[in-house]
């Protein structure tokens, strides 16, 4: 899977905007940074599959052979 340059630009400013809100009141902790990332990538790779949602409750593990497909592809 290859990253188009638009990928790439969201994701820049994803970062940006990660970093200036985290950092508004005082120093960024880099794993708060870093888990922020992953929760919203997981959140768009989860909504990009169209999972019919209707009996999902937050905190269901959604497994997924698609997911993994992807993840592997792109390491």
């Amino acid at each position: 899977m290859q990253i188009t340059e638009q990928q790439d630009k969201a994701a820049n400013e994803i970062v940006e905007l990660i970093a200036n809100e985290l950092g508004k009141n005082s120093a960024i902790h880099p794993g708060t940074a870093i888990a922020s990332c992953a929760r919203l990538s997981g959140s768009f790779m989860f909504r990009s599959f169209n999972f019919p949602q209707k009996d999902i409750t937050p905190g269901t593990a959604v497994l997924s052979e698609q997911a993994n497909e992807k993840r592997v592809n792109t390491v």
